[in-house]
């Protein structure tokens, strides 16, 4: 018998396969009439009006192989993902070099404004986490991230009310789009606090 939410994971799975199709298929098999962008599926944020394609850049490999393979490798990659409609780049703290020139490459003028940066905190401790944001944005320079994530909910009774007081800081005065902003992140908290309480029972 085929549940809702098997369709929905069978659905979500077969835009995938087909989003990777998209990306290695040559540009003339789409023609003039049909663009990448509209051919790449998206999904909302939930809480909000904004849609993001499904297939993002999940930075881990091209990012370490920066002090030997240098930054060109990434601009093509990210340049690539942008082509085809993509925004998304994921990635996490790593080494403070690597960070700086990776944060180089996210903060150059041809990428403005055209990538969503989603980074985590992935340690246990308050002060480790507070590093960690601190660090993740020293990556991203004065630009937006877009999304800060608590890595598979590691320590996330210590992290979580950081993280609230950091965005408060960060998006304080700066208008009401950044307020709606911070008015679904608390809902999401408080679901993601039941779920995590009810985990532990």
């Amino acid at each position: 018998m085929t549940t809702p939410s098997d369709t929905t994971r069978r659905e979500f799975l077969m835009g995938l396969a087909g989003a990777g199709a998209v990306l290695a298929a040559p540009r003339s098999v789409f023609g003039s009439a049909l663009s990448v962008q509209e051919a790449l599926p998206t999904r909302p944020i939930p809480g909000t009006e904004e849609t993001l394609p499904i297939v993002g850049f999940g930075s881990s490999k091209p990012v370490l192989e920066i002090p030997t393979e240098g930054t060109e490798p990434l601009f093509g990659v990210i340049r690539m993902l942008l082509e085809h409609g993509g925004r998304v780049v994921d990635t996490s703290p790593r080494t403070p070099e690597i960070d700086a020139e990776f944060g180089e490459v996210l903060a150059a003028p041809e990428f403005s404004g055209r990538l969503f940066v989603a980074t985590k905190i992935n340690t246990d401790g308050e002060a480790a986490g507070i590093e960690q944001m601190r660090q993740n944005q020293r990556l991203v320079g004065n630009r937006t991230l877009d999304l800060l994530e608590v890595e598979s909910m590691r320590d996330l009774d210590v992290h979580w009310p950081n993280v609230l007081r950091w965005i408060q800081h960060r998006v304080h005065g700066s208008g009401r789009r950044s307020a709606q902003r911070l008015h679904q992140l608390h809902l999401a908290s408080e679901r993601a606090g039941a779920a995590h309480a009810g985990e532990r029972v």
